[in-house]
């Protein structure tokens, strides 16, 4: 919808679960040009993580998590994961306008034990937090620079001042 509406307007994209990024790589093919999908997963630190379906809230498709590759057996999917930082310096942007994140939990660790000194470079977050110690690393992220809070809907939204 953004990009059908903006012609100047570029994305950045990172889905881990591989049937949804063959649905978005599909979605996307016109925008290919405005638009990079990277098949990971945001999480405090770089390295792997698995794939956990059905086990969060109400398990449907839409609740795909995922965790420490740690915490299940060699046969589980696994995806790569990134930081924040790492993901919007690949990004190439010299500045975020709208920074998007609907993750299904794993905002805590992102939150709270992720490096966020790049949200110095964000205008607008709109965070999905799945509980109040989510909302609460979220916040705490934010403290360092200079944003408004408001909640609409299931989203936290933080605007620059």
């Amino acid at each position: 919808y953004f990009l059908m509406k903006n012609p100047q307007l570029k994305v950045l994209a990172i889905e881990p679960d591989i049937q949804n990024y063959k649905i978005a790589k599909n979605n996307l093919i016109f925008f290919a040009d405005r638009c990079d999908l990277i098949l990971g997963a945001v999480w405090s630190q770089s390295g792997t993580l698995a794939i956990s379906r059905g086990t969060f809230r109400d398990g449907q498709h839409w609740a795909t998590q995922t965790l420490p590759v740690s915490e299940f057996d060699e046969s589980d999917e696994q995806v790569r994961s990134y930081t924040l930082n790492e993901l919007i310096d690949v990004s190439g942007f010299p500045h975020i306008d709208l920074l998007k994140m609907d993750i299904e939990g794993a905002e805590l660790q992102v939150f709270r034990d992720g490096d966020t000194t790049a949200l110095s470079d964000v205008s607008c977050c709109a965070v999905e937090c799945h509980d109040q110690k989510c909302l609460s690393a979220f916040h705490q992220s934010l403290e360092p620079f200079d944003f408004l809070l408001r909640q609409q809907g299931e989203l936290e939204i933080a605007e620059r001042r």
